[in-house]
C-alpha cells in the first residue's frame, strides 16, 4: 500500500506542476474568484478574513494554520481564529454557490458523483474528530482525522464539490469535548457514518449538478443499505465491493420441490461466485448473458 501510494503521489505531483507564467496576476484572479463566495458574508471584516485565509492556504507558508497565515498578512491571529472556528456563518451557502459554478462550467447530463473517504495524520487530541482510526490513504490505523469527499466528474474535468468531517463515536459520547473543538451540535448529537455523510452530500447537491451515475471504492460499496438508498434515489451506480461480500444469482433458481416457498438460491462469496461465471456473446443479436460453468 505504501509503495503504491508513493508512486501515485509522484504522478499527482507531476501533473500538478504549474508553469511560472500561469502565476501572473494570480492574486488579482484569486480575489475575483472569491468575490461571489465572500459576498454572502454580511460583515466586511469577515469577508476580509476569508480572503486572507484563502490566500494563505495557497501560499508558500510551510505550516498553513491560522496563526501562520495571520502573521503572513500582519493580522491579529485571534480575528482569523474566530473566523475559522467561532464566527457563525453558513458554509452550505458557499457549497451551493460552488455547485452552481461547477454546473455552469463543466456540467454534463451524464455526469458522475464519486465518493471517497480520505485520512489525514494528526498529532495530539484537540483537533475536531481526531482519533486512532483507519487511515486508508496510508494503509494503517493511526492518529488522525477522516473526511468523506464528493467529487463531480465529466468528460471535461473533475472537481471536489463537497466534504464532511467524520466524527468518531468516542467524540459523540463526549459532548464537552465536541464543544471545546467548536463542532456544531447537529454534527455530534447523533453519530453519523461515512455512508450517511455520502447520502447527505448527494441530497444537498444532486439537483444542482446534472448527473446519471454514482461511483465509489469497496469501502463505499460494501454497505447494502447505502446501495439500497441509491436505488431509491433512482440513480445508477458502480460501486466496488469487498471479496467476501455475499451474493446470489437471481436468474439461476433451483428447481421447485413442490413444497413451501420457492428457493432463491444460496448466498456465496463474490470471489467464489465469479470463478463460476463466464460470458457468452450471441453473435446474432449481440446480447450478452451469463451462466454457471
Amino acid at each position: 500500500m505504501a509503495r503504491r501510494f508513493e508512486l501515485r503521489k509522484r504522478e499527482i505531483e507531476h501533473d500538478a506542476r504549474i508553469p511560472a507564467e500561469a502565476l501572473s496576476g494570480c492574486v488579482r484572479r484569486l480575489q475575483q474568484f472569491g468575490k461571489p463566495y465572500f459576498e454572502h458574508f454580511r460583515r466586511s471584516e469577515t469577508r476580509q478574513n476569508a480572503q486572507f485565509f484563502l490566500e494563505g492556504l495557497l501560499s508558500d507558508i510551510p505550516r498553513k494554520n491560522a496563526e501562520s497565515i495571520a502573521y503572513r498578512y500582519e493580522q491579529d491571529r485571534n480575528n482569523l481564529q474566530r473566523f475559522i472556528g467561532q464566527t457563525d456563518w453558513d458554509h452550505q451557502v458557499l457549497l451551493q454557490r460552488l455547485a452552481e459554478q461547477v454546473a455552469a462550467a463543466i456540467g454534463e447530463d451524464d455526469g458522475i458523483f464519486v465518493f471517497d473517504p480520505s485520512g489525514f495524520e494528526k498529532d495530539g487530541k484537540m483537533s475536531a474528530g481526531v482519533a486512532r482510526q483507519w487511515l486508508g490513504r496510508f494503509g494503517k490505523v493511526d492518529n488522525g482525522q477522516v473526511g468523506t469527499f464528493m467529487a463531480y466528474v465529466t468528460r471535461q474535468e473533475h472537481v471536489l464539490v463537497n466534504a464532511k468531517l467524520f466524527i468518531p463515536q468516542e467524540w459523540n459520547d463526549d459532548p464537552a469535548r465536541c464543544k471545546r473543538a467548536h463542532i456544531p451540535e447537529k454534527e455530534y448529537r447523533k453519530h453519523k457514518t461515512r455512508h450517511q455523510h455520502c447520502l447527505e452530500m448527494y441530497k444537498e447537491q444532486s439537483e444542482l449538478l446534472p448527473h446519471q451515475w454514482v461511483a465509489g471504492d469497496d469501502e463505499i460499496g460494501k454497505v447494502s443499505s447505502f446501495r439500497r438508498a441509491l436505488r431509491k434515489c433512482t440513480v445508477k451506480y458502480v460501486l466496488a465491493v469487498p471479496c467476501n461480500t455475499k451474493v446470489r444469482d437471481l436468474e439461476q433458481v433451483p428447481k421447485y420441490s413442490g413444497r413451501g416457498a420457492p428457493s432463491k438460491g444460496a448466498f456465496v462469496r463474490v470471489d467464489e461466485w465469479k470463478k463460476f461465471i463466464f460470458f457468452i456473446v450471441d453473435d446474432q443479436n449481440c446480447k450478452r448473458r451469463f451462466c454457471h460453468k
